[in-house]
């Protein structure tokens, strides 16, 4: 349970849904590659989420996650085994990895990610959001975030130099 596991130990929990897809280049190889890109537009002009997305594809970089925000203890143990669950039970539809951050003494709540391979393929998202509203109980929060690892890789999380919105889909449970 994320409640019993200590960030000093352990960051997160993770449960493999079904295991990635072997691939020809490594991830580190592509990421590298999009990050050398990224800094040639970045250096001729602002950026936009068109510039993002088409380095996603260029370089094969499509996995991304779903975000729940669970705030206590209690929440963030009911809700990593009602996804757990479901993930065992193939319930999660295209969701192929569940995290949940472990408790920080430094930081309020959690965060539960629920991972699918495309970002770019709407209906598996949306499908994995759907089934994320059916397995988890009801939170204080009832936002899910989606972002893609890209804007991740590409350091972009929330107030950027670029004003670039780092999550691509929102959902409330």
């Amino acid at each position: 349970m994320p409640s019993r596991a200590a960030c000093s130990d352990v960051a997160f929990l993770v449960a493999d849904v079904h295991p990635p897809q072997p691939d020809a280049a490594s991830t580190e190889a592509r990421v590298e590659a999009a990050l050398e890109q990224w800094e040639q537009i970045t250096s001729k002009r602002r950026p936009t989420a068109e510039d993002v997305g088409a380095l996603a594809r260029r370089h094969r970089i499509r996995r991304g996650k779903w975000l729940a925000f669970p705030k206590t203890q209690e929440e963030a143990d009911a809700a990593w085994a009602a996804v757990v669950r479901a993930a065992a039970g193939g319930l999660l539809g295209s969701c192929c990895q569940v995290k949940v951050s472990s408790t920080n003494p430094r930081e309020e709540g959690y965060v539960l990610m629920a991972y699918t391979e495309d970002y770019l393929d709407q209906e598996a998202v949306a499908a994995t959001a759907d089934a994320l509203r059916c397995a988890l109980p009801r939170l204080r929060d009832p936002r899910l975030l989606y972002k893609a690892d890209i804007f991740t890789f590409l350091g972009i999380y929330a107030k950027n130099e670029y004003n670039l919105k780092p999550t691509v889909y929102t959902a409330q449970l």
